[in-house]
């Protein structure tokens, strides 16, 4: 089997271009990200070998549970920038009584490169995003709900500030420097785009919190576990915002469980080797997650409230696409750069993408859900995320196989003799592939239902998509997985 046909194979060729440049962007040299590349991980994609947990951390900023932080992401320490803090604090009241505006016109312009670590990096990006979100999108929310006070109280640290009592909610245009240049800053260092994405949303604004004796006797386990959760801040206040936050973290921790994403990463390897035993279990365990994951999802349904997330979280989120808005100061002139970005989606996700490259899912030349496959990978993940997806197409181009190809007994080993499989064998790892696209299957359908229910007075999703055909489509893609071999 050579290259191209496993490279078409793996995701298709026009991404696999894409795919192959970013590889070659992300990889070559640690001048361009010192955030992924560092000089005590060598590690070539296109030379097999096993890679450890250690090598994901260091490559991909992966913790023990995966792709998220190893602790979570809290508020920022350092008192020079207790402005942000405080604003932020008080963004969903600021919302509500639509005086956001005059609060950011006595806002101080802070200089973000003052930012040391990862974690005040991952903070200011999610801190500043919801500020810009809120000044852009918050007057396309006519009618507020009174804030959670419980979510707000649970988080304030900081003194609030005295804020103008300037109300406006007339369409926003620019960013004030004061937001535009530090979040520019900060997205920069984090190679993230000018827009809040899924992953910074998800994974880097959550705690753990406790959960009343009374409501923890009657939730279900999972119930028990979403409800252990909440968000370090909120532009609502509302548990709604919460927990659609909330479903998608503990899915990604399901999917850090068992050191998943390593297996993944050493897939190719075990593939070329033959070692169907390795396979056999990383299919099972495959099938396994992506059933809890859909009973996370099933269990979080009744903690997003339908309306609240429609009619009022939903605006929030549609970032500054298609008319776009200026970021004032940015780029070199006091007009700034005009910004089109689409808000979050779970299809920014990489979780998602890696089972497609793993499992050999096509969606497709010419369909909307794999061009949003490429904008998505190549504009809306963090960088760390662009490289895993980057290297993992590159580790299974390498093998001289694909999980399809594994699967039905064509595989070839390391030292390039052809070794066919034994028909049981065979049966086994094709009855455990079928049984891990069924499973992921059934949670994109299950998303699809879900999506339809809270969207279901519009065509677009939050990150201005066509949700619907592009839920189907990306479930034609497992269907003819399952289909090409059987």
């Amino acid at each position: 089997m050579d290259a191209s046909t496993v490279k078409s194979m793996v995701v298709g060729a026009s991404l696999t271009a894409l795919l192959m440049k970013l590889w070659d962007r992300y990889s070559v040299s640690a001048k361009e990200s010192q955030s992924i590349q560092r000089s005590s991980c060598v590690f070539d994609p296109a030379v097999l070998h096993l890679v450890d947990r250690s090598m994901l951390q260091q490559r991909y900023l992966c913790g023990e549970t995966g792709l998220l932080p190893d602790h979570p992401v809290v508020a920022i320490v350092d008192d020079y920038f207790s402005p942000w803090e405080s604003i932020s604090q008080q963004l969903p009241t600021l919302n509500q009584k639509h005086s956001l505006r005059g609060a950011v016109d006595v806002l101080p312009e802070l200089d973000a490169t003052k930012l040391l670590s990862r974690n005040d990096l991952q903070r200011a990006y999610l801190l500043l995003g919801q500020l810009i979100n809120s000044y852009v999108n918050g007057p396309k929310v006519l009618h507020w709900p009174q804030p959670d006070i419980a979510i707000i109280a649970s988080t304030a640290t900081h003194s609030p500030i005295s804020t103008p009592q300037c109300k406006s909610t007339d369409a926003v245009t620019s960013i004030p420097k004061q937001l535009a240049r530090p979040f520019a800053t900060v997205c920069k260092r984090l190679g993230m785009p000018l827009v809040l994405c899924a992953a910074g949303m998800d994974l880097w604004n959550w705690r753990r919190q406790s959960v009343p004796s009374t409501t923890a006797s009657t939730a279900s386990p999972i119930a028990k576990e979403l409800l252990g959760y909440t968000c370090v801040s909120t532009m609502t206040g509302l548990s709604t915002e919460v927990y659609f936050h909330v479903i998608p973290l503990v899915i990604n921790m399901r999917f850090g469980r068992d050191d998943m994403l390593v297996r993944i990463m050493n897939a190719p390897w075990h593939m070329r080797r033959g070692d169907r035993n390795v396979i056999l279990q990383l299919l099972e365990d495959l099938s396994t997650m992506m059933k809890e994951c859909r009973k996370v999802f099933q269990a979080g349904k009744s903690l997003v409230d339908v309306d609240e997330f429609y009619n009022v979280y939903r605006p929030l989120l549609g970032g500054f696409h298609p008319d776009g808005v200026r970021f004032a100061g940015v780029g070199g002139d006091d007009d700034g750069v005009l910004v089109r970005c689409k808000g979050p989606s779970a299809g920014q996700h990489v979780m998602f993408m890696l089972l497609d490259i793993l499992l050999s899912v096509e969606h497709g030349e010419a369909t909307e859900f794999r061009n949003f496959q490429v904008e998505m990978v190549a504009e809306y993940m963090p960088q760390e995320h662009r490289q895993l997806v980057a290297d993992l197409t590159a580790r299974i181009c390498a093998s001289g196989t694909t999980m399809r190809a594994f699967a039905t007994g064509d595989v070839q080993r390391m030292d390039r003799k052809r070794v066919p499989i034994a028909g049981s064998a065979v049966s086994s790892l094709a009855t455990a592939y079928n049984a891990a696209l069924a499973s992921l299957r059934s949670f994109r359908m299950f998303h699809l239902g879900v999506a339809s229910r809270y969207l279901q007075h519009t065509g677009t999703g939050t990150g201005n998509s066509s949700f619907r055909d592009m839920l189907h489509q990306a479930v034609d893609g497992v269907d003819r997985a399952a289909a090409a071999h059987t």
